[in-house]
Order: C-alpha cells, then structure tokens, then sequence
C-alpha cells in the first residue's frame, strides 16, 4: 500500500476523471440535439407535404366549383310557372359597381340560357333586373310572349322580338356600350335586330333593385334557365366564347360580376361563381339535368 501512498492526494488524477465525465456529458448532450433536431427537420418536411396535398386539394374544389380546367354543366332550374322564382341583390345604382353613378355611363352585359316545354297563354317573365316580383316599371325585362316570341324591354319601351321553338335550348346575351349608348341582343350568337340607341337616358334604373329570374312583368316562367352571367363591361367581342357553339363553357377568364350556374344540385342558395359574391335565393324552382348540349 506504501507505493499508492503518494497518489491518495492526487486531485489531478480526480480532476481529469471528472473532465472526462463532462466531456462525455457533453457529447451525450450534443447527440440529443442533433436527434432532436433531425426529428424537426421530418416533422417539418411531413408538414409541408400535408400543406401542400391541403392546397392541391383546395385548388381542385375551387376549380370544380367555379367551372375552371374541370368545368362541367350537369343542371339547370325548372321554373313551374305558377310561382317559382330566383331573386338575387343587385342594385342598380351601385351594384358593386355594376352600373356607373350616371345612368348614361351604364356598362352592362347579360347572358343566359333557357329552354321552352311550351307556350304561355299570356306574357310571362324569364328575367328581369327590377324592384320587385311582377315589377311594371323594370330596368331590364326579357319576356316571352304566348306567340311564341321572346322580347326584350329597357328604357321604358319594347326594343326587341324574336320567335323561338319548343324543347330548344337558346343562349340570349345582352350588351350596353356606353360610349355610344347602345344595346345590341345577341341569341344563339347572333345579333337580332337594329341596335337600340337609349340617348343616354336609363329613367327607370333607380329602381332596379335585385335581379329575378323566371319572373317579370306579367307573370311567372315555364322552362328551364341556365348560366346566368352579369358583367359591368360590354362583352362584345366575346359573343362567341359566351356562347359557345351552343354548349356553355368556362367563362371564368371573363371576370362576370355575377355568375349563377344552378350546380348545387339541392338547398335554395344560388351560389354565385362570379367576383361578386351575390348569392341568390330560390322559390320553388327545381333542379333538373336538362341542360344544353
């Protein structure tokens, strides 16, 4: 024992045992770190790959209901003619900007589709841009009258007529150019008619309150109606795209202030897939998988 003497108050020999210890520790330390911090690194990576699957899968529901790269028409709305109807919130004299403030600055296209079973025994309404159900003083007024004959109103007067058959589909679009005060009626995409000059008066405007669709003047519509679309632009040059060879297409790129496509299939909100977010409401009126083609 005498030769281990002279290392019992060696502290140097505890010290550096100790030292090690710690740097042991350390490394330990260092090892769980990096564990911990790989462990980040996955779950961020899984993060980010579930985000990206949720934003793939949100761009594909945007797409299927506004009609974009997956676009389809599969229904329209049946209207009974006794009392169906869609109303929606369009006020025409701001309307979100759908009309300008000055009636002779009114910028505005329409287009939908409808399609006849049978002739009324008197006038009755497919759409009207007015301030209430059977309005007498409406802003815009498309009427079919029992002859057979659909015909368009506006400043006050009667401006356009034009016969259509049964059990056909037709695409009716509406145009106003304000820098020359003009209305133009296209169907199946063609203008109808002369084009009516208004001289910058829209005297019954200010009263224009929502759009109602199957109903107008006289009484309530018979048929179907699809596709409805409303911009605060004159659309002109895109008749044929709107109309599109007799089936409606993705008119999305068009930017339409509203846009009523009738593809929830059930409930009573029209959604609206235009820019405006002008839901409308629906009375009575039925889905159906009549649509055109």
């Amino acid at each position: 024992m005498k030769k281990y003497k002279p290392y019992l108050n060696r502290v140097d020999l505890v010290k550096n045992q100790v030292e090690r210890e710690e740097l042991r520790e350390q490394e330990a330390k260092r090892k769980r770190s990096r564990s911990i911090q790989e462990q980040n690194r996955q779950n961020h990576l899984r993060y980010q790959e579930q985000l990206r699957s949720e934003m793939a899968a949100r761009y594909f529901h945007s797409v299927m209901s506004t009609g974009g790269e997956s676009f389809s028409n599969t229904r329209s709305l049946l209207f009974d003619g006794t009392d169906d109807y869609v109303i929606s919130s369009l006020d025409g004299t701001s309307g979100g900007g759908v009309l300008a403030s000055a009636d002779s600055d009114v910028v505005t296209t329409i287009s939908l589709w409808f399609k006849i079973p049978s002739f009324p025994s008197s006038l009755k309404g497919i759409f009207q841009w007015a301030n209430a159900l059977n309005d007498t003083s409406p802003f815009l007024l498309v009427q079919l009258q029992a002859s057979g004959r659909i015909r368009f109103y506006v400043d006050g007067g009667y401006k356009f007529a034009q016969s259509v058959s049964l059990n056909t589909w037709y695409n009716i679009i509406i145009t106003r150019t304000a820098s020359n005060n003009t209305w133009t009626l296209y169907l199946n995409g063609s203008s109808i008619g002369t084009p009516y000059d208004d001289s910058g008066s829209q005297t019954a405007r200010s009263s224009a309150s929502s759009i109602y669709l199957g109903n107008g003047y006289n009484g309530y519509f018979n048929g179907f109606i699809d596709e409805v679309a409303i911009w605060n632009s004159d659309q002109s040059a895109n008749i044929s795209t709107i109309y599109s060879d007799g089936t409606p297409s993705n008119i999305a790129s068009l930017n339409p202030i509203s846009w009523w496509r009738f593809e929830e299939g059930s409930g009573t909100t029209a959604t609206d897939s235009g820019t405006g977010g002008n839901n409308g409401t629906i009375n009575g009126a039925t889905y159906s998988t009549d649509v055109p083609s």
